[in-house]
C-alpha cells in the first residue's frame, strides 16, 4: 500500500521536473542563440566603427567638387551597407512602403503626444 501511494506521487513528480528540464535546456538554447546574435551585432558594430573612422579620413574639404562629394557619398553608404550586411536592394522602398512608413511614424508621434498629455490629468478624473 505505502508502494503504491510513493508511486502515485513519484510518477507526477517525475513528469513535473521532465518537463521543467526541457524548459529549462529549450531555454538555454534560446540563451545561446541570443548570445550568438549579440556577438554578431557587437562583431558588426566594430567593424562599422574602424570603417567609419577610415572615412573620416577620406572626408573632402569643403571646397571640393560636387562629383567628389558625391563620391565620398556613395563610398560612405557602400561601408555602411558592407558593415550591416545589407544591400541597396534590401533599403530600397517602393512608394507604397514609404506610406506605410509615413503612417507607422505618424501613429507613434500620435501615441507619444496623447501620452505626454495624459501624464498631467488625474486618475480620478
Amino acid at each position: 500500500m505505502l508502494e503504491s501511494a510513493i508511486g502515485g506521487i513519484a510518477v507526477p513528480l517525475f513528469e513535473q521536473l521532465w518537463k521543467a528540464g526541457g524548459h529549462i535546456v529549450g531555454q538555454v538554447s534560446k540563451v545561446r542563440q541570443e548570445v550568438r546574435d549579440v556577438e554578431k551585432i557587437l562583431k558588426a558594430s566594430q567593424n562599422l566603427l574602424n570603417q567609419l573612422k577610415i572615412q573620416k579620413g577620406k572626408i573632402p574639404q569643403s571646397s571640393a567638387t560636387a562629383n567628389i562629394w558625391e563620391s565620398y557619398i556613395d563610398e560612405l553608404e557602400k561601408t555602411y551597407l558592407n558593415a550591416l550586411e545589407l544591400t541597396a536592394e534590401d533599403i530600397f522602398l517602393s512608394l507604397e512602403d514609404w506610406q506605410c512608413l509615413s503612417n507607422y511614424l505618424y501613429a507613434n508621434a500620435l501615441l507619444l503626444s496623447c501620452q505626454h498629455s495624459s501624464i498631467g490629468i488625474s486618475r480620478q478624473v
